[in-house]
């Protein structure tokens, strides 16, 4: 795969390409196994309606520094979704976990609930982690099960350690943003610029 600036953003039922080299459209549609959607396609959900964006001030704000242009893929995991791809040998990621279209509930559909960052070597992280209340100290999970006074502002009746799992695979939009190795050094720098566009409820929360 060659060095290229832009991105793909691909998903259930829809893929975005935009200034990418051939090999980065054919993976995004490989991910996608969809229709392709022409650039400027919308993405539907607050969340992902700023990924965009965000992720194109990224690039401009990188070349006003003289820093060469990553190469980075989107994965769109429309609700209900499942992760069921590894972290790709020797990437890292930037996940982001939001409310799907469908929730009715007074924080409203595409608010961000997590962004996180994983690196080549935090595959379990990346695939599972976060899905269950038990499996490291500070996972999405754990923070929903936890913090219940938010529960009526997320639309959730009630939550336990038996029970998020299903409820965020069926409620929960997720992209990730892969990084290649040669980029993984622009790791942090990514998730934050992507903090401060999309935001993220439980951001520092255990």
């Amino acid at each position: 795969m060659g060095r290229a600036g832009g991105m793909g953003i691909s998903g259930a039922g829809e893929t975005i390409t935009s200034s990418m080299t051939t090999a980065m459209c054919h993976r995004a549609r490989w991910w996608a196994n969809r229709h392709q959607v022409k650039p400027g396609g919308t993405l539907r959900g607050m969340a992902f309606a700023n990924l965009r964006p965000a992720l194109a001030s990224f690039d401009a704000a990188v070349a006003a520094f003289g820093m060469p242009l990553m190469t980075y893929e989107v994965e769109i995991l429309r609700a209900p979704h499942q992760q069921r791809r590894d972290l790709p040998s020797g990437h890292g990621a930037v996940y982001v976990f939001a409310l799907a279209g469908h929730v009715d509930c007074p924080a409203g559909p595409g608010r961000v609930l997590k962004v996180g960052r994983v690196s080549a070597s935090s595959n379990n992280r990346f695939r599972y982690q976060h899905y269950s209340a038990t499996a490291a100290p500070s996972t999405l999970a754990r923070s929903l099960v936890k913090y219940q006074l938010l529960w009526p502002w997320l639309g959730v009746e009630h939550l336990d350690a038996s029970t998020v799992h299903a409820w965020m695979h069926a409620n929960l939009d997720r992209a990730n943003v892969y990084l290649s190795p040669g980029d993984l050094d622009q790791l942090p720098s990514l998730e934050m610029y992507i903090r401060a566009h999309v935001g993220s409820v439980y951001e520092g929360s255990a």
